[in-house]
Parts: structure tokens; sequence; C-alpha cells
């Protein structure tokens, strides 16, 4: 089994990559700049027993994850996880927004999901899953700044939602969430719905993110998968 966790140097990213980790199997750490934080979460991974490769690489552009799939599959063995978890934080309203910064975190918290996995298809087979962490700020205003981020996750899920229905293909599962779950001081469950690649599937919770994003993500995934 190979996990690709993106984002996977800190944080929410950090922590699922930890979790999913095995002794032998190849977890991928993609991140964006920081160096200091990729090499801790290398040596995390790698006391876990796990063979842990970091990858620099920016994920909201094609090219960034063209290089990001070409080092997975240097490493890839077994049937290919990967977590979606990078974010670009922009704190803005909409008519105030920097345009060239808000086209920047749209791409990166939305279109980067489509990038990923089109670039991923030739690694996906039988019991491969994905999962997007998504946040309740992509059905709700729930803040005057969270319009980049918000909007990108919005269209991230447009782009699952189509593709459930368009694309046999497609590694996606459909998305449910409750929204009081973004303000419940506690984790929200995975929602997980099967499809073509998939064997079966169950529930767990999510973690949460720090800084307001709860993660509310669904996954697709085969029985060994956790």
């Amino acid at each position: 089994m190979t996990v690709l966790v993106t984002g996977g140097t800190k944080g929410i990213g950090l922590a699922i990559a930890a979790y999913l980790a095995r002794p032998g199997d190849p977890v991928v750490l993609n991140y964006h700049s920081d160096e200091a934080a990729a090499a801790a979460g290398r040596e995390r991974i790698a006391a876990t027993g796990a063979q842990a490769l970091t990858v620099r690489a920016d994920v909201g552009t094609i090219e960034g994850c063209t290089q990001l799939l070409a080092e997975t599959a240097k490493v890839h063995s077994g049937v290919l996880h990967i977590v979606h978890s990078a974010a670009l934080i922009y704190p803005t309203s909409l008519l105030g927004a920097d345009l060239a910064q808000f086209t920047r975190a749209v791409q990166t918290n939305g279109l980067s999901l489509l990038y990923l996995v089109q670039k991923a298809l030739p690694l996906l087979s039988r019991g491969s899953s994905i999962v997007f962490i998504s946040s309740a700020g992509a059905r709700a205003a729930i803040s005057p700044t969270y319009s980049a981020l918000g909007t990108g996750k919005a269209l991230a899920e447009a782009i699952i939602r189509i593709s459930c229905r368009n694309s046999h293909r497609a590694a996606f599962a459909s998305m449910r969430w409750r929204q009081d779950w973004c303000t419940r001081p506690r984790s929200p469950r995975w929602s997980v719905a099967k499809t073509r690649r998939t064997n079966s599937s169950s529930a767990r919770r999510a973690p949460i993110r720090p800084a307001g994003r709860r993660a509310t993500a669904t996954m697709q995934r085969s029985s060994s998968f956790f």
C-alpha cells in the first residue's frame, strides 16, 4: 500500500499520514515550501517504520501535480491511496480580494483536486481511494474573509459530484455532512460512499483542522484500507 498526502508535513495532513503509516509501506508527504516542517514530518513518519518520502511541489499547478505523481510512481507499490489535504489560506472578502492571489487560492483549494486525480489515474487500481479534506465554508458563508478558501472548496465539491455522475474512471465519492459539525466541539464523522473502484466501506471519525477548518471529507476505500 502506498499513501500520498498533500499538505502532509503539517497539521491535519501530517496527523493523517502518521495514522496511515505502516512499516515497510511508502508514505509520500507533499509540501509547498517549509523545509523545516518537511524534515520533521519525514522523521516522524520514518519513526513508524514506513518508507517516508517528502516531495516539494505546488499542487495548485498542473506542473506541480505532474511532478508529485512522477515522484510517487518511483516508490509506489500495491494500492495507491491519496489524501488531498493541501490548502492555501488567503483571508479576504470577495470584492476586496487581490484577483491574482484569489485565483491562485482557488486553484490550490479547488482545481488542484482535478489536477491531482487526473495525473494519478495511471497509478490507481481497484481498491484505490481518494480522501478530500473539505470545509463547511464551501456551503455556508461562515466568515467575511473565508471567500477564497470557501470558493475553492465549493469548486472541488462540484468536481466530485460531476465526476461521480459522468466518469467511470474517476475515483471520487459523493460528499455528505451536517453543517453543525463545524461548530460543535467534536470531530465530525467520515461520510463514506462506494464507487466502482471500491470493495466495501465503513465510517470513521475525521480529525479536526486547526484555524476553523474542521475536516469534512468523504472517502472511498477497500476493506484493507485502515
